[in-house]
């Protein structure tokens, strides 16, 4: 309830998953409760980074990656 009412008041528009059974998370090194993922755009994880991501470098993450071609790495 509380993940639905935040992605409702910001108007979020993109997929929201909850790994309500912990097995994605272990998967992918997600070893915090706050972990963000940089995907690229076709679909392969660039970027991991744990713990809080301040909205001006998260900014210029993304706009890096969307400026790239195909990634060459993952995390």
């Amino acid at each position: 309830a509380k993940v639905a009412q935040f992605v409702r008041e910001r108007g979020l528009m993109f997929p929201i998953p909850l790994d309500t059974a912990n097995v994605v998370g272990p998967a992918y090194g997600a070893r915090l409760l706050l972990t963000s993922f940089l995907i690229e755009r076709a679909g392969r994880i660039v970027e991991r980074q744990l713990g809080e991501i301040d909205e001006q470098s998260l900014g210029e993450r993304v706009a890096a990656l969307l400026r790239a071609p195909a990634a060459t790495r993952n995390p």
